[in-house]
């Protein structure tokens, strides 16, 4: 009779190493990789907020230091007689203006020649010239070389080329007035009587031959004489070499057009210091925004902001909707909120100019009482906020504090995660030895019940 076993398969090992690992991973895993990837929205955040918080204090600076209400601006009542521009050392105030001259660039020029011509080398002969040209008293020798047959096109090009290269403060150039004639013409750099351009020969005749100037050295034609520019202040008399006038009024700086009369008036550039208020407004309303979207709770939904259960982003918008909201303590009533001056908040607590009229006009009749709301040194609202900002903010801040606890609990997560990553490697490892092991026992039994059943169990005699 055959020896008969019980017959196996063979073991899914895979199939039961995945359920224990699944199992484990459920168990001891996910719940931390949930919390994790939870923790870091939160952190990513207050990260968020923070940057917001800091923007705000940046915002604040130039209306808590002052210099956004240092803005000034210069206007002319007529600007076809000069512009201004004003910068932040200039005062406000007003000036009466007569420009009665302007500021000229000395022209002169030769006589027109020719340009095919050959009047002025056969005047003059070949060879080395020189000549001397004094502007602003600094006098330079300039030296031209003459050919014969040399064009008076030539010649007057030469002539050009040489007083460009020597750099004297006086440009020529070529005036083509008809197509067959040339002539040369010299200008000063720079306006002013100090820079009128004298000539002298002192190697030859080159340029009375060019009729520039006559034997004794005057200019024979004088297409713009140099001028300094003069005007009346307040019946205060000014001249100057130039057009461009920033010495007389300090911190002004004026562009004499033309001849006539004007005010000039220095005020507060109320659009550049409103805008400087408008960016600190939107800096504050985009912490508004946030800390109202990131701890907000839907009852409908259930759902809540990332941050709804940190005290610090929670009470935030409270808080600095009171500081910019509350009067500021010793100022006197007209002027002393931002209320005051037609700045307010809505019902979500968002900062906004409600009433642009009553600003300007605040800004032009009371400059100063408009910055002490700001940056009066005790309680002003733009003072409140940097303090504010600066201890969320610092290495000890509630904002730091709560931004620092989530990096340190993510930390730890994520050294809690790498260890269970391990031990669930480990685990699974030793399962499949010890499922393997298993499997080569089944198949050994397997293979000896085979074995066995071949054999014939003899009758006993």
């Amino acid at each position: 009779m055959a020896v008969s076993g019980v017959s196996t398969g063979s073991i899914d090992i895979n199939t039961i190493v995945d359920a224990y690992s699944a199992r484990y991973t459920a168990q001891n895993i996910t719940p931390l990789t949930t919390k994790q990837t939870k923790l870091q929205s939160e952190y990513s955040a207050l990260g968020a907020l923070s940057s917001l918080i800091n923007t705000l204090g940046s915002k604040v600076i130039p209306l808590k230091t002052g210099t956004a209400f240092l803005a000034l601006n210069a206007s002319s009542s007529n600007e076809a007689v000069f512009t201004a521009a004003a910068d932040s050392t200039a005062v406000a105030n007003s000036y009466n203006i007569t420009v009665t001259t302007l500021a000229q660039q000395h022209k002169v020029a030769s006589a027109q020649f020719t340009n095919t011509g050959t009047d002025i080398v056969t005047a003059e002969g070949a060879g080395a010239k020189t000549f001397q040209v004094t502007i602003n008293g600094v006098s330079t020798n300039i030296n031209v070389t003459l050919t014969a047959g040399d064009s008076n096109q030539t010649v007057l090009t030469n002539i050009a080329g040489a007083i460009n290269t020597a750099g004297i403060g006086a440009t020529a150039t070529i005036s083509n007035e008809t197509g067959s004639s040339s002539r040369l013409v010299l200008t000063s750099n720079s306006s002013g009587l100090a820079n009128a351009i004298t000539i002298q020969d002192t190697a030859g005749t080159l340029m009375q031959n060019a009729q520039v100037i006559n034997g004794a050295g005057t200019l024979l034609n004088q297409l713009q004489a140099a001028d300094d520019a003069r005007f009346t202040m307040d019946s205060l008399s000014y001249q100057r070499s130039s057009n461009s006038v920033s010495d007389a009024i300090t911190g002004v700086t004026m562009q004499l057009k033309t001849l006539g009369a004007a005010t000039l008036k220095v005020s507060a550039d109320t659009e550049t210091i409103t805008q400087s208020i408008q960016d600190f407004i939107d800096a504050y309303n985009a912490v508004i925004d946030n800390v109202h979207t990131t701890t907000s709770y839907n009852v409908d939904t259930k759902e809540s902001g990332v941050l709804l259960h940190y005290s610090v982003a929670r009470n935030m918008g409270s808080q600095l909707r009171s500081m910019v909201s509350a009067p500021v303590a010793g100022l006197p009533a007209a002027y002393n909120s931002l209320a005051q001056i037609g700045i307010d908040t809505d019902k979500t607590g968002k900062l906004s100019i409600v009433d642009s009229t009553k600003l300007n006009n605040a800004l032009n009749s009371s400059l100063s009482s408009v910055a002490a709301i700001f940056n009066d040194p005790a309680d002003g609202v733009v003072v409140r906020l940097k303090k504010y900002t600066d201890n969320a903010t610092s290495l000890s801040g509630a904002l730091t504090t709560a931004i620092n606890n989530d990096n340190s609990q993510l930390q730890s997560l994520s050294y809690l995660l790498t260890q269970r990553q391990r031990a669930l490697e480990d685990y699974a490892y030793k399962l499949n030895v010890q499922y393997s092991a298993l499997q080569t026992l089944l198949t050994n039994n397997q293979t000896l019940l085979n074995s066995l059943s071949s054999f014939s169990l003899m009758p006993s005699v």
